[in-house]
């Protein structure tokens, strides 16, 4: 009976230190805004190995940008990668990105295609907006000026301001569509 009270008190101090130990994304997140990158980098990257997406998104903007460590994108690209294989919106856009401009991986509009369709698809405006100008420029899909307007309109209604921009100079250009001045004006 001594050896059984044993392991459940040994259990329940491994289950209140495993949080303790894990990290705080909201402090790690707090430490990032202040330039305290070394603090963020202690509290997200137990949490990131966990595998909370969130931090490891927030990890991977740091390898991106060299942030508080060493600019790697090819890490970058993989923890955004691991981010994104578990639905998280802002992972899915920013790896649709590096396969965009070809950042820690080879170019691929197809799988930039793929990942921005996902993060639009959950109503994320920069994604939508990107989704929109690679069906304008037929990029990773056949050139769809009717798909590419839907896209940035759904961006530009959440106050997206660079797809208000894109629709703008779209309404002006004439091209796929016939110009509008008006709405060319009005966004």
């Amino acid at each position: 009976m001594h050896n059984l009270l044993r392991l459940v008190v040994l259990a329940l101090a491994l289950t209140v230190a495993a949080p303790l130990a894990a990290g705080d994304f909201a402090a790690g997140e707090d430490a990032y805004r202040r330039g305290d990158y070394a603090k963020a980098l202690e509290e997200i990257r137990p949490l990131a190995n966990a595998g909370d997406a969130q931090a490891q998104t927030l990890l991977a903007a740091m390898y991106r940008t060299g942030r508080g460590l060493t600019e790697d994108p090819g890490q970058a690209f993989g923890w955004y990668r691991k981010a994104a294989e578990q639905g998280f919106v802002k992972a899915m856009y920013s790896l649709g990105l590096m396969y965009e401009n070809g950042q820690g991986t080879a170019a691929d509009d197809g799988q930039a295609l793929t990942w921005y369709r996902r993060a639009a698809a959950e109503s994320y405006a920069p994604a939508q907006s990107n989704l929109g100008l690679m069906y304008y420029n037929g990029r990773g899909a056949a050139q769809d000026y009717g798909t590419a307007l839907a896209w940035l309109k759904k961006a530009a209604a959440q106050n997206f301001a660079a797809a208000q921009f894109n629709l703008g100079l779209i309404y002006a250009d004439d091209r796929g569509i016939p110009a509008d001045t008006v709405k060319a004006h009005m966004w």
